[in-house]
């Protein structure tokens, strides 16, 4: 056996919504701040934290930071099935951001994460439209070659299915073999079940950062039925009535998808919210 061959290529998990480079500029501008302030090196949780930990982490480097633990539910993502993902991150583990450990109470002196938005990439019905790229045949001919016609060459768009091509979680996680866990927030439309889940999630990472810590969350409004979904404006009252104090909201532009029923009619950026949780202190 030849211990110089080459190793096969790490496998990297389908996910439609990694961390923008313009994002995690802002928060590591925020993060080295209250590096600065606290005057020492801080642990970062994010709890729905997708496919993007180790991203996270580079950007935010070791100088400001111990650490950065993610929790994710899906196993695809999280890292758990190593038949898919080699090698596995062991910083970020499976788990429910709704349930966190009982032992990380005030842990984290950061919380950085992007939860789910509750647009359309919360569909999860099996597309039945046909690719427009390839008119549903699925694959294109050729080129002629000396010495016979080679196979088709795979569409690019849908990858061979013929149908139309879906960047939504569920679609990503069943490209995988994967679909939706019970309890994903990956499946859920803004509306009442979002809130009341993310509603859980808020009081768990404040039950696990540190008196007077920072949460940053990256959030975005979407528009529905020709109508933007104030989803930016839960987040900020949901962690205000929790007892946060704002350290402020940044818009941040970024790419947006123009394709769907409101491709026209997209907001034009994200939001970095920053706040402070409540500290005992101000009390006295």
């Amino acid at each position: 056996m030849d211990d110089t061959a080459t190793a096969p290529p790490q496998l990297v998990p389908d996910h439609p919504a990694k961390w923008s480079r313009r994002v995690l500029d802002v928060l590591t501008e925020l993060v080295e701040a209250e590096a600065e302030r606290l005057d020492q090196r801080v642990r970062v949780l994010d709890p729905f934290a997708g496919v993007g930990r180790q991203r996270l982490a580079d950007a935010l480097g070791s100088a400001a930071v111990i650490s950065v633990t993610g929790v994710e539910l899906q196993p695809e993502w999280s890292g758990t099935m190593v038949s898919r993902l080699d090698p596995i991150d062991t910083d970020t583990v499976q788990g429910d951001a709704t349930d966190l450990p009982a032992d990380w109470s005030g842990r984290f002196e950061v919380v950085a994460t992007s939860p789910c938005y509750g647009n359309r990439m919360a569909d999860h019905h099996d597309a039945a439209d046909q690719c427009k790229h390839c008119a549903g045949r699925g694959s294109f001919p050729a080129p002629m070659v000396a010495g016979g016609t080679p196979p088709p060459e795979p569409c690019r768009v849908c990858k061979g299915s013929g149908l139309s091509w879906r960047n939504t979680y569920a679609h990503a996680l069943r490209r995988q073999g994967g679909d939706l866990v019970p309890g994903s927030a990956a499946g859920l439309q803004w509306g009442r079940a979002y809130r009341r889940l993310h509603a859980d999630a808020i009081m768990e990472m404040l039950r696990c950062t540190t008196e007077g810590g920072l949460v940053l969350v990256n959030m975005s409004n979407h528009v529905r039925d020709g109508e933007e979904q104030l989803v930016v404006e839960w987040w900020v009252n949901e962690l205000l009535v929790r007892g946060c104090s704002i350290v402020e909201v940044r818009r941040v532009r970024t790419p947006r998808q123009r394709h769907g029923a409101n491709g026209e009619a997209r907001v034009d950026g994200e939001v970095v919210i920053a706040m402070r949780t409540p500290d005992t202190r101000r009390l006295l």
